[in-house]
């Protein structure tokens, strides 16, 4: 029975370790895909800035 609680304890810290370590990750996943975002809207006023410049050259 002790053995068991100390398994189910072990089983119980490694689960939370990892829900804390998933966590933890998507975070850094929703972070790095706010900052993809961001660049790519800088990206399309580039192109349309650069597509501009060409117009009036012309």
């Amino acid at each position: 029975m002790i053995e068991l609680s100390n398994t189910n304890k072990q089983y119980q810290e490694i689960k939370d370790e990892l829900v804390l370590e998933i966590a933890e990750i998507d975070m850094k996943l929703e972070e790095t895909q706010e900052k993809i975002a961001t660049l790519n809207k800088m990206a399309e006023v580039l192109i349309n800035l650069k597509s501009e410049d060409h117009e009036t050259r012309n």
